[in-house]
């Protein structure tokens, strides 16, 4: 069977997703598997945030997208509250972060850091779809607005594929950086 090298991005910030207060809570409980009566603890590796409070959880990190949303000012309807996307792990990555002892957590956390970089507050977790399997994707719930400028995010198709180009190549470098380090290791003299 064919194999992609690449794992891919989904955005799910369709036409009236996220378009309610109340989405940015949901979304980011649903990550961090926080939800009342939650019963998927177990698929949730791992989880964390930029530009946010983590300390106090998840409600610091609710709180600190509300603080952002403040900056924003517009007449009308507010559109989507928060964006959500989802990079899906290709098995060759996951096998290449095995083999070179690279933790998924550590590979979400750089890709959520890029999203950051561009002046959105994200929250990520690394969920494994079905327990023992090599299904691991990573969930990013971005603020919509940019803390830097106040202004709003604005989502099309290009700027995702440009996005998973993005997250790629930073997973390429990830690798490539541990590769060397590797063979390096194993040729020293002792």
């Amino acid at each position: 069977m064919f194999e992609l090298r690449h794992g891919h991005l989904i955005n799910k910030a369709g036409k009236h997703n996220y378009c309610k207060p109340e989405s940015v809570q949901n979304l980011i409980r649903y990550i961090a598997r926080d939800r009342e009566n939650e019963d998927r603890q177990e698929e949730l590796l791992a989880c964390g945030a930029w530009g946010c409070l983590e300390v106090f959880g998840t409600d610091g990190v609710i709180g600190g997208f509300e603080l952002a949303r403040l900056c924003y000012r517009r007449r009308g309807a507010f559109g989507r509250y928060v964006d959500h996307e989802i990079y899906e792990f290709s098995c060759y990555e996951l096998m290449q972060f095995q083999e070179l002892h690279i933790s998924c957590e550590l590979v979400a956390r750089e890709l959520a850091r890029n999203i950051y970089k561009e002046g959105y507050q994200v929250f990520w977790g690394v969920h494994v779809k079905d327990k023992g399997s090599l299904k691991i994707h990573v969930h990013f719930a971005v603020n919509t607005i940019n803390f830097n400028t106040g202004k709003k995010r604005h989502e099309n198709w290009q700027a995702t594929k440009q996005r998973e180009l993005q997250m790629q190549s930073i997973i390429d470098a990830i690798i490539l950086k541990e590769e060397y380090k590797a063979n390096t290791t194993e040729n020293l003299p002792y």
